[in-house]
């Protein structure tokens, strides 16, 4: 949804508009600058230290704090230093989830409401969070095969649809 913000707020460049193809063309390119090869390259650094961990080395614990064994040693892991360390990943973990969610809510919220036919409010806005929230656990309780994974394919299934959709 980026490109659309970006579109739509097309600067004017030395005082004159610019057409709408060259506007269209700078909103492409903020998007992929934001959300491209460089964004992706800089969320590896985090997580390579995981799959390092967990596939060249074999140990399956997944917590923050166990990558710093490598360094640190064992106690310092599973003693206080690995308490705090961990609580730290799991506390930045969900302020990010909250983050996407929140504001993502208003814009699905927006999508219900226009495909229904009624108008954006705040109850339906808490009904979408509530549903995501309730989706999500229970897709992590049955497990990555079962929930996780169907979730991720139903994805699929609608971006095609959608991409069907448009051409028709």
């Amino acid at each position: 949804m980026e490109w659309g913000y970006h579109f739509n707020a097309a600067p004017a460049l030395a005082g004159a508009p610019i057409s709408e193809a060259y506007a269209y063309e700078l909103s492409l390119t903020y998007a992929i600058f934001d959300w491209g090869p460089a964004a992706w390259a800089l969320l590896c650094i985090f997580v390579l230290p995981f799959a390092y961990h967990y596939y060249i080395k074999k140990d399956n614990e997944l917590r923050f704090g166990a990558l710093c064994k490598y360094s640190l040693g064992e106690k310092a892991v599973n003693g206080w230093f690995g308490k705090i360390v961990n609580f730290i990943f799991i506390f930045a973990a969900v302020g990010s989830i909250c983050i996407s969610a929140g504001s993502s809510a208003s814009t699905i919220a927006a999508a219900i409401a226009d495909l229904i036919g009624i108008s954006t409010s705040f109850t339906l806005m808490v009904m979408v969070l509530i549903g995501t929230a309730v989706l999500y656990s229970i897709s992590s309780l049955v497990g990555i095969e079962k929930g996780m994974r169907k979730i991720s394919d139903w994805n699929v299934y609608f971006c095609i649809a959608e991409t069907v959709s448009s051409f028709v």
